[in-house]
């Protein structure tokens, strides 16, 4: 990326912070009524801590514990979920709002992958964007950059690796797909619109062997993103159709992953004129050092 582009994306941080904010208050808020905070998990006595030499500190910390089972602990951690992003939108020029959230935020993805007892990949990403906030104004360039080519990273390599480990090439996994993930769906709901479909698509399985090798393309085009940004709009609908079809194929709502990627592969023209929409007038203000 040129210099002058990488200075665009630091004159519009304001924005770029706030908008941010914006996505993680939804994402807790859909959390929120879909019963996923910590306060609504019921203290479980069942974790998983597989083989993560993080959660295994976290779990041996005795933290993991005390946010679960101290009542007001508990309260305390979901309601921080809730209001530091409000924080951040409010004082998005300042980076202590920031550390204190980006904080937060990394032990509930810890709390939440140990005790659904599995590793929620996709909250990873969404707390990885929260660190270039935190850094100086050409950290905050060169993190932003970074967060963005993560995101070609793991997509190109899930491509890679289905293609050396032979998974593009398997016939039928698309109607193998479905047959393993939606069979609890089909059966508890025999007479739903999405049964219909899928019942539809098993006896046509070309159409779902098709899907899922599109699929596999789509997250192979993330490789263009490693050397031109010419394309990210186009990237971003890719995202979207990986996440509608995976959604649809495996019951893998990963809409947390997909806002992450739509906000990092964002051109910095979308950022003025967000930044017009929010009333951010830039220059941007000095940061915090």
């Amino acid at each position: 990326m040129s210099r002058a582009a990488r200075q665009n994306i630091n004159e519009y941080r304001s924005t770029i912070a706030r908008v941010t904010m914006l996505y993680f208050i939804g994402i807790f808020l859909l959390r929120l009524f879909s019963v996923a905070l910590p306060f609504q998990l019921n203290q479980p006595v069942l974790h998983n801590v597989n083989f993560d030499f993080t959660e295994g500190i976290f779990l041996g910390s005795g933290l993991s514990g005390f946010l679960l089972h101290n009542v007001i602990a508990n309260r305390i951690f979901s309601l921080s979920l809730l209001l530091l992003p409000l924080l951040c939108f409010l004082q998005s020029t300042r980076r202590w709002p920031f550390i204190l959230f980006s904080l937060v935020f990394f032990i509930y993805t810890l709390f939440n992958n140990l005790y659904v007892t599995h590793q929620q990949h996709y909250l990873h990403f969404a707390w990885l964007i929260t660190i270039p906030f935190i850094a100086s104004a050409k950290g905050f360039e060169l993190l932003w950059q970074g967060a963005r080519y993560y995101a070609c990273w793991f997509y190109t390599m899930a491509f890679l690796l289905k293609v050396i480990n032979g998974g593009f090439f398997q016939e039928g996994f698309g109607e193998i797909t479905i047959k393993t993930q939606m069979a609890s769906y089909i059966f508890a709901h025999p007479d739903a619109l999405q049964t219909h479909l899928y019942t539809w698509l098993l006896q046509h399985p070309f159409w779902l062997n098709a899907g899922a090798k599109f699929t596999f393309l789509l997250e192979g085009v993330f490789m263009i993103g490693f050397f031109t940004r010419k394309y990210d709009k186009w990237l971003i609908l890719a995202g979207f159709l990986i996440f509608a079809f995976t959604a649809f194929s495996s019951d893998v709502f990963f809409i947390e992953q997909f806002g992450a990627i739509a906000i990092t592969f964002t051109s910095p023209a979308l950022w003025k004129k967000w930044g017009r929409w929010l009333s951010i007038k830039p220059p941007t203000p000095k940061y915090d050092p």
